[in-house]
């Protein structure tokens, strides 16, 4: 029988692993439609604005630019 410590760990693996994805759906890859809906939040949509910018912008259009799995091409771009 398992005991409580490595179940906990196992639950707490699938929660966190499920947030992840979900957040990762729902906030840093929203819709323009959900977006404007965080404007209502204030200070917690701000939030949330910002991480859909740095996440979509940062990540995927400034630092992935040519290759997904080359992230700088050489190392003054890495600067």
């Amino acid at each position: 029988m398992l005991s409580a410590t490595p179940l906990c760990l196992v639950v707490a693996y699938i929660v966190a692993s499920s947030w992840e994805s979900w957040a990762h759906r729902n906030i840093l890859h929203a819709s323009k439609r959900s977006r404007r809906e965080w404007r209502k939040y204030g200070t917690l949509g701000k939030l949330l604005r910002l991480a859909y910018f740095y996440h979509n912008t940062i990540h995927h259009h400034r630092t992935f630019v040519d290759s997904f799995y080359l992230q700088f091409v050489d190392q003054i771009q890495k600067d």
